[in-house]
């Protein structure tokens, strides 16, 4: 299962210097993932702040105002909408996952704030600066989790209320990780992640549907573990082989008449 990953800030735009760009962290590490369910609702606020030198910056023409300012900073006010709204199979090129989708809209609203004689933060024109307003910012995308992997294969950044996709990022791969064809041709059932520490992962693949059973056996062909898998259409399954020490074994699966499948290597390492 994939524990739960905080972001901890980000880089952003400076919004008032084109080109440059602010180290932005958030008053407390974000959460980013946890464990999901379909459907699964949530709505958060944060801030996100990011100091600046006003030195070269004051000078620049359009930005008198931050002359002489010792210490300046954006904080931006930001909403997160977040909704579990899908799940299914993932086709990626070259790559295959079971994932929740988790639909995210971003709301961020910008201001400038300045330090006073007392070293509080306060924004800018609350202190008679005329600071510009800044534009707020949407953002929406479609993130796929999957436990397979300890971070998403896939998000999707689509324009505000539309489904117009703006960009894609793929995730890379583990070391570990297993990547199947998206199309693959003739039977087989592949374990992933191979090698693995505990829990491994079965494909069933293009396989008549029924009850098949997936034997593994150590290097001298002796049975040590035995489960029962019913296929309909593409199938996966789960084992706990945490009982397994170290070492190469062979995963053999049959089906209802004892007929040879497929027989593997799988090699269990330590964590």
């Amino acid at each position: 299962m994939i524990n739960i990953i905080s972001e901890l800030g980000r880089k952003m735009d400076h919004p008032l210097q084109k080109g440059a760009t602010l180290d932005a962290f958030f008053d407390f590490p974000r959460p980013v993932y946890a464990p999901l369910d379909f459907e699964d609702e949530e709505v958060t606020d944060y801030q996100l702040i990011a100091p600046f030198p006003t030195e070269p910056f004051s000078y620049d023409k359009g930005n008198e105002w931050a002359k002489n300012l010792a210490e300046v900073r954006i904080i931006w006010q930001v909403n997160v909408e977040k909704h579990v709204d899908a799940w299914g199979v993932l086709r990626i090129p070259f790559s295959r996952y079971q994932v929740l989708r988790q639909k995210v809209t971003e709301k961020l609203f910008p201001a400038i704030e300045v330090k006073d004689m007392n070293g509080d933060w306060l924004p800018a024109r609350d202190m008679g600066i005329e600071a510009p307003n800044l534009p707020a910012i949407i953002n929406e995308y479609y993130v796929f989790w999957s436990n397979e992997l300890n971070h998403a294969p896939a998000i999707v950044y689509v324009r505000p209320g539309t489904m117009e996709i703006k960009k894609i990022l793929y995730k890379a791969f583990e070391f570990g990780s297993r990547i199947i064809q998206e199309s693959p041709k003739g039977t087989d059932v592949i374990a992933y992640p191979n090698p693995a520490f505990n829990d491994v992962r079965f494909d069933f693949i293009n396989l008549p549907e029924g009850t098949y059973n997936l034997d593994v056996y150590n290097i001298l062909g002796v049975r040590l573990q035995s489960f029962e898998v019913t296929v309909d259409g593409y199938t996966t399954a789960q084992f706990d082989l945490s009982d397994l020490k170290k070492g190469t074994y062979i995963y053999r699966v049959t089906n209802e008449g004892n007929r040879t499948i497929t027989s593997k290597r799988l090699i269990i390492i330590q964590p």
